[in-house]
């Protein structure tokens, strides 16, 4: 269990001391196909969560800030010092930096104990004699309720405790910054839960800006204050992690969320959905929509499945086409229907019983006009 509380290396600034202004950041790099030009601001005290596909440039993103990829243009300024800016020939390296690293797979040094690879950083970075670093490291342990496996080499420590001891070893040396890489990925679902809350309980102590990259929306959602998603390199999304969850921009983010998401189009208080002209699907526009592009997310639970056509019913819209998938997901069945839009369902597992649906299967699929969340395109990467 992670205490929150007494003396560590990372207390706030004591009165007098000046101000943190945190990270700002503009990054601009070129890999191979990868294109990545972001922009990130984060205050002291806060987490931001960067989310996106395999490919999309978050680790790249992440090793920039940390200096093991120079910019080739844009600027990193940490607490309004300078570390990278090309155009200006200034370029701190890694170990002049002062950020707190967590790689994915923690990189423990494997000839030494918990509490040496700990002790690392502040001997290495502020030349802090060997008992002195062994004692903060002793209390970082402890905070990190690690107390007990101090002695041991990371070959003997399960993934929860590695992963903490990595994260020790990171705020040892009290950084200007916390990176994150998938900080929970390698760990096995029970672990995950149990390590999360502790990473939650311990982030708001800190009062250093924090950046987590992640393919967990579960992760954006428990432990960021705001997330970035990034796909090809750009940020296409950016807000509170509930707002980013409820309100997809993207079909990747709709994914995440486990959304259906349709464009469409709003005029004369009326909604049109895209991409279905020989068979329009119209609604009511929600009081206050602007007329243009408009986004329509739809939960999978509030489509309604039926193997005959329904009835009409005033306020109901209904799609019909064949079944692509039907997924197990524990009591749930998602059912994938191609129709015009496509959309996927959620019923309850003992509905598929009754159903008999298989791949190929003609449904009709009932929405309430209620259900539909009208929100517009833009604002989509302020």
């Amino acid at each position: 269990m992670i205490e929150t509380s007494g003396p560590s290396a990372l207390e706030k600034a004591p009165p007098g001391a000046p101000r943190r202004t945190g990270l700002v950041a503009r990054i601009g790099i070129e890999l191979g196909t990868l294109a990545l030009d972001a922009d990130l601001a984060v205050e002291p005290g806060r987490t931001l969560a960067v989310l996106g596909p395999n490919g999309a440039g978050k680790s790249t993103l992440l090793r920039a800030l940390a200096g093991l990829v120079p910019l080739q243009r844009g600027r990193i300024e940490l607490d309004g010092a300078v570390l990278d800016d090309p155009q200006a020939h200034r370029f701190v390296p890694p170990e002049r930096r002062g950020a707190g690293y967590v790689f994915q797979d923690y990189l423990l040094f494997p000839h030494l104990s918990a509490i040496d690879n700990v002790a690392f950083g502040p001997r290495v970075r502020h030349r802090v004699r060997r008992a002195a670093a062994r004692a903060a490291a002793r209390e970082m342990l402890d905070r990190l309720g690690l107390a007990e496996v101090a002695h041991l080499r990371p070959g003997a420590l399960s993934g929860g405790q590695a992963q903490r001891v990595a994260l020790a070893r990171a705020l040892a040396p009290g950084p200007g910054i916390l990176l994150l890489d998938e900080p929970l990925a390698a760990l096995d679902a029970g672990t995950r839960l149990e390590v999360r809350a502790e990473i939650r309980a311990l982030l708001p102590t800190l009062d250093v800006p924090v950046v987590m990259v992640t393919h967990d929306p579960v992760d954006a959602l428990t432990l960021a204050d705001d997330v970035a998603v990034l796909e090809r390199g750009r940020v296409v999304q950016r807000g509170e992690p509930a707002e980013v969850i409820t309100r997809p921009r993207t079909p990747y983010v709709a994914r995440l969320a486990g959304l259906n998401l349709f464009p469409g189009t709003a005029a004369g208080g009326v909604v049109t959905l895209d991409a279905t002209a020989d068979r329009p699907v119209t609604l009511p526009a929600p009081p206050g929509t602007v007329d243009g592009s408009v986004l329509v997310a739809l939960r999978p639970s509030e489509i309604g499945v039926h193997r005959s056509e329904p009835g009409a019913a005033p306020g109901t819209q209904v799609l019909t086409g064949p079944v692509t998938s039907v997924e197990t997901l524990g009591d749930q069945v998602r059912v994938q229907v191609a129709s015009t839009p496509a959309a996927r369902a959620e019923i309850p597992a003992r509905r598929l019983a009754e159903l008999r649906l298989v791949r190929g299967t003609p449904v009709w699929l009932t929405v309430d006009e209620g259900r539909w969340d009208v929100y517009s395109q833009g604002g989509a990467a302020p």
